[in-house]
């Protein structure tokens, strides 16, 4: 374990994790703006879309550009469409504080996958290592199971913020 740890260690040393980079958003619809209440937050680790992944190709590999475009044009023209329209209000009538039209099983299911850090239950990684813990021990895995099965999850883990970062 040690040893292979410490050549994961070796070989992400220059991922770009650690990079310093100054983020300017861009101020146009469409794109990620300061949160107008905390006027003086920063961006968390902007630095996250350039780290090499573990598995997928690279960070924009999912990116949505052919949804929502590249630029502030095709950004402009998907949020002025039916789709973005749509999709606005789908969140606006389930995503409302008292929805009369969500279903219990959907507030569960928002309470699950909205939290970040939550009291007592940690961010999603912790989260979801300890729901593959418990599915680790329903099958019986062996620590050679659980080191693959482990690794493969929380890689996937990384790849996803590394994505969603880009």
């Amino acid at each position: 374990g040690f040893l292979v740890a410490s050549t994961i260690l070796s070989n992400r040393s220059l991922d770009h994790s650690q990079d310093k980079i100054t983020y300017t958003p861009i101020m146009e619809p469409g794109y990620h703006q300061p949160d107008p209440t905390h006027p003086s937050q920063s961006f968390l680790s902007p630095q996250w879309g350039n780290v090499k992944p573990f598995v997928i190709r690279s960070g924009s590999q999912f990116r949505a550009s052919n949804i929502v475009g590249e630029n502030v044009a095709g950004r402009l023209r998907y949020i002025n469409s039916p789709n973005y329209t749509n999709d606005y209000n789908e969140v606006l009538r389930l995503g409302s504080l008292n929805s009369n039209d969500r279903t219990a099983d959907q507030t569960e299911i928002g309470i699950f996958w909205g939290y970040d850090g939550a009291p007592k239950i940690g961010v999603p990684p912790r989260l979801f290592n300890q729901v593959v813990r418990v599915i680790a021990i329903q099958r019986k895995n062996t620590a050679q199971q659980n080191a693959r099965l482990f690794a493969l999850v929380n890689y996937a883990m990384a790849d996803a913020a590394i994505a969603a970062w880009d």
